[in-house]
């Protein structure tokens, strides 16, 4: 009796180990198809562990705009088009603007990052509500005279060193979100807290891309490999350490500053004011702080280099539009951003290198918290989404010739899209991702882009390098980007020179006349 019952028991526990590894990995015939899958892995051993948003994209144009892999039994639904953003990540926003489970970015940032953290934490609710009460249109436009100062210096920095066009652009960035947020302004390149903030942001990034880390959440048993073993808990610690170090130093200077009785009008000048009824500890304070400062940092550095590589790769485009802000602004003053509405072209070159060199190609990971539906598909609870911007910018059936830097396109179509292509569901924010997860800092980050871009155009020639052996011009490889979750044009050779001497008097100008704007922000306890 004994014997037999062990035998069932034995061909029980066989059978269940036989059927687990006959359907982990599987694809249900209800998720939206996508590559082959083997026994376990399901497709984690194809998933790309550099560039994944090239490898996704060629997937998309085989498996249509909606398709599923399988990473164990996980589910990750990758979305490549406008109409399946607005029915996904807009209208079912609510079971869709979840964030997957990211035990390695939680080990980085202690569980509290606004754009990491789980919307059913009520410290979400918290930190967002904050954050989106500070990037209002009003709010913003009270930041228009930093913006502009800032951005004035910017071009300074460039008539003196034009070399250093993208640490000038790091540091214009940083300075101004730096000046919102916690009213410390970055004066120069020679402060150790641009150094110390790109450096860590730089390895954020990195060990945020898709693929570049072993699959944590899935494989949980992975959380106790010592560290020694586990190269990306010896990362995590070091992008931690960084990270608290940095925004706590903020933080404290900002609390001095409210302990003397020196506030301006800061954003974390009023939390720290008031974070008793806010509902806010230290951690969570460092953490909004930190956040904001990273996203608004970022993102426009990168649409500020590719800028650059645009207008050099494609001189066609930058002839046009210096003729459009001769003929509307002129060499005799500075644009202003109320220029903007009159120029077309300008606005035309904004949206072309949003499109053709998406800072994000993948935007961050949603995640459902309910099953959804699209296209007939389930897309199961608790799988992750990736929402391929660089798939549908790069869509041939929607765009003529997309890998051109082409912004004739949009004057063409509001939307730069072939004749005849639906564009109900477009919108011109997909940058900025979807549903309530949609990036809070829409307005600072739009008159930013904006004022430099017309200020660049405005200012500047930007030209190939000469080759000084063949006095040829120096091709530049447009698509020589740097592989991480954001990306942004690796060096390349340029040539960028003030267009006439009346420019560079203005520009000298305009920038003693910032003294008074600078001041205020120019925080000098340590």
């Amino acid at each position: 009796m004994i014997s037999t019952t062990a035998a069932f028991a034995f061909s029980w526990v066989c059978g269940l180990v036989l059927y687990k590894l006959f359907t982990t990995g599987r694809r249900k015939k209800t998720y939206p198809p996508g590559p082959p899958t083997v026994s376990i892995l399901g497709n984690a051993h194809i998933f790309p562990k550099k560039r994944a948003h090239i490898r996704l994209t060629e997937w998309s144009r085989m498996y249509g705009d909606i398709y599923s892999l399988m990473i164990g039994n996980g589910v990750v639904a990758v979305i490549s088009s406008y109409a399946a953003v607005k029915e996904l990540l807009d209208k079912q926003s609510s079971i869709t603007g979840d964030r997957p489970n990211f035990h390695i970015g939680d080990v980085v940032t202690g569980g509290v990052h606004l754009a990491q953290m789980q919307s059913n934490d009520p410290n979400w609710s918290l930190m967002r509500k904050a954050a989106r009460s500070m990037m209002t249109v009003p709010k913003c436009n009270e930041h228009l005279p930093i913006q502009r100062a800032e951005a004035i210096q910017f071009m300074h920095e460039i008539l003196e060193n034009p070399a250093l066009y993208p640490k000038h652009a790091e540091r214009y960035t940083y300075s101004v979100i730096s000046s919102v947020v916690y009213g410390i302004r970055a004066p120069n390149l020679k402060g150790q807290e641009i150094t110390d903030f790109y450096h860590f942001l730089d390895l954020w990034n990195r060990y945020n891309e898709p693929g570049r880390h072993p699959p944590v959440d899935l494989i949980p048993i992975l959380k106790y490999v010592p560290m020694r073993w586990a190269l990306w808990k010896r990362e995590a610690k070091v992008v931690r350490n960084l990270r608290q170090a940095h925004y706590y130093s903020l933080l404290d200077r900002v609390q001095k500053r409210v302990d003397r009785g020196a506030s301006f009008g800061a954003f974390m000048e009023q939390i720290v004011q008031d974070y008793e009824s806010t509902g806010m500890d230290r951690e969570l304070m460092a953490s909004l702080g930190g956040g904001l400062l990273e996203g608004g940092s970022d993102t426009t550095s990168s649409y500020l280099k590719t800028l650059r590589l645009a207008l050099v790769a494609f001189p066609e485009a930058q002839h046009k539009a210096h003729e459009e802000m001769d003929r509307v602004v002129g060499p005799d003053r500075l644009p202003e951003l109320q220029d903007i509405e009159n120029l077309p072209y300008i606005r035309a070159i904004i949206k072309e290198v949003q499109r053709w060199r998406p800072p994000a190609p993948l935007s961050l990971p949603h995640a459902t918290s309910q099953d959804a539906h699209y296209g007939g598909y389930v897309v199961p609870r608790g799988a992750t989404i990736f929402l391929n911007m660089w798939a549908i910018a790069h869509d041939d059936n929607l765009y003529e010739n997309p890998e051109k830097f082409w912004p004739d396109r949009y004057i063409k179509a509001e939307f730069g899209t072939r004749d005849g292509v639906d564009v109900s569901a477009f919108r011109h924010t997909l940058g900025f991702g979807g549903g309530k997860r949609i990036c809070p800092g829409i307005n600072l980050a739009n008159n930013s882009i904006q004022i430099n871009t017309m200020n660049l155009i405005w200012a500047f020639d930007f030209l190939k390098m000469i080759d000084s052996a063949t006095k040829r011009p120096i091709d530049v490889d447009v698509n020589n980007y740097t592989e991480a979750l954001l990306i942004s044009p690796n060096p390349f050779p340029c040539d960028m020179k003030v267009r006439s001497p009346q420019h560079a008097e203005l520009i000298n100008q305009a920038l003693q006349e910032s003294a008074s704007t600078f001041q205020q922000f120019e925080d000098i306890l340590p």
